[in-house]
C-alpha cells in the first residue's frame, strides 16, 4: 500500500485492474480483427458472384441520371422557349 498525505492506494488492486483492463484489450482488439477478416471475405465472395461487377453498376446508374437530367433540362427550356414556364429571374 502506497500513502500520500492519509490518502491510501492499494497498488496490488490497482496493478490487476490495469493488467485486466490489457488483457480485456488485447482480446477486443482480436475479436474485432476477426470479424473484420469474415466480414471483407464474405464481401469479397459476394462481388465475385455477382453477374454484373459494381464499377459497372456505378457507371450505369451514372449514365442514366445523366441522361434523366439531360432530358429534364430539355424539357425544361423547350417548355420556357414555348411560354409555358415563367423565365426564372435571378436578382
Amino acid at each position: 500500500m502506497s500513502t500520500l498525505h492519509g490518502f491510501e492506494v492499494n497498488t496490488r488492486l490497482v496493478t490487476s485492474g490495469l493488467v485486466l483492463i490489457g488483457v480485456g484489450t488485447a482480446l477486443t482488439a482480436g475479436g474485432m480483427g476477426l470479424t473484420a477478416t469474415a466480414i471483407i471475405a464474405g464481401t469479397r465472395r459476394w462481388v465475385r458472384q455477382l453477374e454484373t461487377p459494381p464499377r459497372e453498376l456505378v457507371q450505369l446508374g451514372f449514365n442514366r441520371a445523366r441522361a434523366a437530367t439531360g432530358a429534364g433540362l430539355s424539357a425544361w427550356r423547350e417548355a420556357e422557349a414555348n411560354g409555358a414556364v415563367p423565365a426564372v429571374v435571378v436578382t
